[in-house]
């Protein structure tokens, strides 16, 4: 049996998004199937989708290559910027507010950890209150369940709020509003924090992030702990295997250890490669 010469394609240009299969050699369909499967009349969201791309792709053309991302170069490096496409800074970096001022946190006591201690307290005290003084729980539980009914009152007076809002605005045909709206290009930025992690583990996540339709709109952050064994060797490796992969920009950071009102652990890592 002849080997068939077709394979199934995904076409992402809008030529052929409505096509499954497609002749290698002729890039054109038999006519059987084009007879069998009639093309589907575009929806809303695919033409607004088909604009907004449009958009992009005119936006992109022309702009300026970012190249001090970083105010410290001793800590980081950049690669894999496309040479031939300049890229324009997103709206945070055009306003000037690129993060917040880090706010001073203790290591000890923690507002996550507070909150689970007065859970554990207020959910038993009906079953152990009345131990230690009647009088106080006839005063204190009808007033924590009068609270509570409360709340559950604004909750539902609001809900009632908001299908009302939504039955008097069902007539409204929002599709000119939002081709009105300002089309801005949007870019993902991927943060991935290293410390003893095997390359190999560290290169299939990169991989998979490599793999998606949008990598030349993905800014990629690898931030390795200042500890971190072979960390030189491992970010030269990384460069070198995915500085042609597509990625609009690939970040390396190396997170210093023993920085003031710090705690130590992955979210301080993805933090201070974030905010350089």
């Amino acid at each position: 049996m002849a080997n068939n010469p077709r394979k199934l394609i995904r076409y992402l240009s809008e030529q052929y998004q409505n096509y499954g299969y497609i002749d290698e050699q002729s890039n054109e369909m038999k006519q059987s199937i084009k007879s069998t499967f009639k093309i589907p009349m575009k929806n809303f969201l695919r033409q607004i989708s088909g604009e907004v791309k449009e958009k992009i792709d005119r936006l992109e053309q022309g702009t300026q290559i970012v190249n001090k991302v970083l105010q410290q170069p001793t800590f980081t490096s950049l690669i894999s910027t496309d040479k031939d496409r300049e890229t324009n800074q997103h709206t945070i970096i055009e306003t000037g507010i690129t993060h917040r001022e880090m706010k001073s946190g203790s290591q000890r006591l923690r507002w996550n950890l507070l909150f689970n201690l007065l859970l554990w307290v207020i959910i038993p005290l009906p079953f152990w209150i009345p131990f230690i003084s009647n009088q106080v729980a006839l005063y204190l539980l009808p007033s924590m369940h009068a609270v509570f009914v409360l709340m559950w009152v604004v909750i539902t007076i609001l809900a009632l709020r908001n299908v009302l809002i939504l039955y008097m605005n069902r007539s409204q045909n929002y599709t000119e509003k939002i081709a009105k709206l300002e089309k801005k290009p949007i870019r993902h930025i991927v943060a991935i924090s290293c410390y003893k992690e095997p390359i190999e583990l560290i290169v299939t996540s990169v991989q998979s992030v490599a793999n998606q339709t949008e990598v030349h709109r993905i800014t990629l952050v690898i931030s390795f702990e200042e500890k971190t064994p072979d960390k030189g060797e491992k970010c030269k490796y990384l460069q070198n295997k995915f500085e042609h992969a597509g990625f609009e920009q690939i970040i390396f950071t190396i997170h210093p250890r023993g920085l003031p009102n710090e705690i130590p652990g992955k979210c301080s890592n993805s933090n201070y490669g974030l905010r350089m």
